[in-house]
């Protein structure tokens, strides 16, 4: 077998803490720990998170793993809320509530942005009774404020990009099967590409930004197509390798994450890596799911609540998905 030095070109180096600016296939000891470490690829897997204090399902779900909200949804038993919640990577507290009224709330909103400067659009409005709302809301950070509605009512669809260059797409519209696509500027709403394929709920399967969005599965025909956004049109790409009906996307791209989804009541846990042309199999979640979001980026991804019926003890359940390149401690086992 090789040496290290003749396939890297020098000898491990003994250093007193690991080193920074990594790359893969570095290896070095560590003589404070007297570890040996190298850095390169590890299997991305799922861990449970604490749970959501509230649970969500059809929600809108904007962020980071470290720095994330859950906003409005159904709400045990089978009612809408209003309200928000924060995560910080470790714990849950209440954030600042939407602006339509607790008995109205909202579900299948569209959501995109940062915790500190989200924005959702449209959904489903139970008091009164509006299908297709164009209701348009910002937050930063502490309350919620109505802007600029959009043009046409959508609930259930997808969104991408922040609240300065936002998109949304697909989902009901008021004359069906929404094709089209509307880009925000954090002001005004205009119209975009329309998408190729039609889907009547996609929810959380889409990543991305304004320019580069990504849309996975959808219900019924679609619901393993994916198509690329690039600011002017959709162009379909290579299928996910199962149904991703009402599943769960984060990511960008070039490095997305699929995962969950399936015609309601069942639901399946399967989780699909993206690198921009191909799909690979990865750990399924622990408890597969439907109807849910996602937030976080394609090696570092966080799905909250979700599940059918609306009312079942899934709605509170939370799971991180972290992959990638880290550092790894050789043992003699």
């Amino acid at each position: 077998m090789a040496s290290y030095k003749t396939v890297r070109g020098f000898n491990i180096q003994t250093l007193s803490s690991d080193p920074s600016n990594l790359e893969a296939g570095d290896v070095w000891y560590n003589s404070t720990s007297n570890d040996l470490k190298a850095y390169g690829a590890v299997a991305g897997a799922w861990a449970s998170s604490p749970n959501m204090p509230a649970g969500h399902g059809l929600s809108a779900q904007i962020g980071t793993t470290t720095a994330g909200i859950v906003i409005a949804g159904t709400f045990p038993p089978d009612q809408y809320t209003n309200t928000t919640i924060e995560w910080n990577g470790s714990s849950w507290t209440a954030g600042g509530t939407i602006t339509r009224s607790p008995a109205s709330g909202t579900s299948g909103q569209l959501g995109f942005g940062t915790q500190t400067t989200a924005t959702i659009a449209g959904g489903h409005q139970s008091t009164p009774l509006v299908s297709f709302p164009t209701l348009v809301e910002e937050y930063n950070g502490t309350s919620w404020t109505a802007v600029n509605a959009m043009t046409n009512g959508r609930n259930d669809g997808s969104a991408a990009g922040t609240n300065a260059a936002g998109l949304v797409f697909c989902g009901t519209t008021p004359g069906g099967t929404g094709t089209t696509t509307e880009e925000y500027d954090g002001t005004n709403w205009t119209a975009g590409g329309a998408i190729n394929a039609g889907r009547p709920r996609t929810m959380g399967t889409s990543c991305g930004t304004q320019t580069a969005a990504l849309c996975i599965g959808g219900e019924s025909g679609p619901d393993t197509a994916v198509e690329e956004y690039n600011g002017t049109g959709w162009t379909e790409v290579t299928n996910v390798p199962t149904s991703s009906w009402n599943g769960g996307c984060a990511g960008i791209q070039t490095e997305a994450l699929s995962f969950g989804g399936g015609p309601a009541p069942s639901a399946t846990g399967a989780t699909f890596s993206y690198n921009g042309s191909t799909w690979s199999a990865e750990s399924a979640m622990a408890t597969g799911r439907n109807y849910i979001g996602a937030l976080g980026t394609g090696t570092s991804a966080m799905m909250c609540g979700g599940g059918y019926p609306f009312t079942g003890p899934t709605k509170l359940l939370v799971e991180e998905w972290t992959s990638g390149d880290s550092v790894v401690t050789f043992t003699d086992s």
